[in-house]
């Protein structure tokens, strides 16, 4: 009994030493990642960005927060070469929230041709938000009109963009016939010797990535469904980001840290090293294999209608909300809405 009582707490003490030490060589892992792009991405000036993205210590009713939810914003400028480089619109608004309990990571597009009521401005579309008051006033109108809060924002430009791609080498997308004909008889793709599209897969250079995100009037499938105009655009966007999110995946740890540090370099985000951190120890507690993907407003709860500003998506507020914050929280959907997705 003497022999089998030390065998058990050999193997118990064996057990627990290996807990900690694995718990511990993921914290370093962690801090050790949350340091190295923090020091290799770059910031924010305070005339670029003034929001701290301080929470108020009382949560306004019809609000959500939760604090194991880091919603970052990713916004595409459609400025191009030095002099415009951030100039113009937000030609793509993403919300990219991480559940930090369990891992779970959502892309949420915010569609660029939504109707919403800027102080100053009156009514237009969400994309002029930013050309009228930059990053503060494009993430004060999607807090108010959401009634969520942001975390961080991350920018990028259309060279930048191409930056990124170029970077990793390229990417894989699969292509409709119809997709890639329209592709390659357009200026989507600006550079006309890159127009080489076809049917099935194309490993895109950044220049292709771009043309392919920006197509609207060719349609895309969504799941089991063909989308068109914005919600195709949007919905390759995010076929786009979740192709990235495979690629790295399946990169060699060496060429994950070279390839990182290249891309860190080309991206401007707001995000400070503890919250880096932070994301990066709760993927590495709950490691997921897919994103989950969305778009506001929601299919069915809106209107198409033609104002001063144009074209635009009449949301219907209330009902958005509440699927904004089942998305992004996991909150009970109100009696009476059901989503298509």
């Amino acid at each position: 009994m003497k022999r089998l009582f030390f065998l058990l707490l050999g193997c118990l003490v064996c057990l627990c030493t290996v807990v900690f030490v694995s718990g511990y060589w993921k914290t370093l892992l962690s801090e050790f990642a949350g340091d190295f792009i923090s020091d290799n991405m770059n910031s924010f000036t305070e005339e670029e960005l003034k929001s701290t993205f301080e929470k108020p210590a009382v949560i306004p009713d019809g609000w959500q927060y939760d604090e194991n939810v880091v919603n970052v914003l990713l916004v595409g400028i459609e400025g191009i070469g030095s002099n415009g480089a951030y100039a113009g619109r937000s030609d793509s608004m993403i919300l990219v929230s991480l559940r930090k309990d369990t891992g779970q990571i959502s892309l949420v597009s915010l569609l660029r041709d939504t109707y919403v009521t800027l102080p100053g401005h009156g009514g237009v579309k969400l994309n002029a938000a930013y050309a009228y008051g930059g990053l503060d006033l494009l993430i004060e109108t999607i807090q108010n009109t959401w009634k969520i809060y942001i975390d961080g924002v991350v920018r990028v430009n259309f060279d930048e963009f191409e930056s990124v791609i170029d970077t990793l080498g390229g990417v894989t997308i699969s292509l409709t016939q119809e997709e890639a004909d329209y592709l390659n008889r357009t200026n989507y793709i600006s550079d006309k010797s890159n127009r080489v599209m076809v049917a099935g897969n194309n490993r895109m250079n950044g220049n292709q990535a771009l043309g392919y995100c920006r197509v609207r009037k060719v349609g895309t499938m969504d799941g089991d469904k063909m989308v068109y105009n914005d919600y195709g655009r949007t919905t390759r966007q995010r076929k786009l980001l979740s192709a990235i999110f495979e690629s790295y995946r399946n990169y060699s740890k060496t060429k994950l840290l070279s390839v990182t540090k290249e891309i860190l370099g080309i991206l401007t985000c707001s995000l400070n090293e503890p919250q880096i951190t932070e994301c990066i120890s709760a993927y590495l507690d709950h490691p997921t294999d897919r994103l989950l993907q969305h778009q506001i407003p929601a299919q069915g709860y809106f209107t198409g209608e033609t104002k001063d500003c144009g074209d635009c998506l009449v949301p219907d507020y209330e009902a958005n909300v509440a699927i904004l914050h089942h998305y992004l929280y996991g909150t009970a959907l109100p009696d009476g809405i059901t989503l298509s997705e």
